[in-house]
């Protein structure tokens, strides 16, 4: 298992409605995601997952990818899950 992460600072609060935007859209990328914030992680391609985290603006989250083909797919899965945070 290859892995990839990176620590943000979140500029928008993780509503229901961007919540589940980024839950369907993260169903088009193979790699395992989890989302952490200070208290704990979820799988990021649950919703349910995700609203317990609670997240919301200038909160510092962690985004890891764990892909069983290459470092390289999890570093551009990487980009593109940070890129739907920004986004979406």
């Amino acid at each position: 298992m290859f892995s990839s992460s990176k620590s943000i600072t979140v500029k928008r609060d993780f509503t229901k409605r961007f919540v589940e935007n980024f839950v369907y859209e993260l169903g088009k990328i193979n790699s395992d995601v989890n989302i952490s914030n200070i208290e704990r992680c979820a799988n990021a391609k649950s919703s349910l997952g995700l609203l317990s985290l609670v997240i919301k603006e200038d909160d510092i989250i962690r985004v890891d990818i764990h892909s069983g083909i290459s470092v390289e797919k999890a570093q551009d899965d990487l980009h593109k899950v940070l890129e739907m945070i920004e986004v979406i």
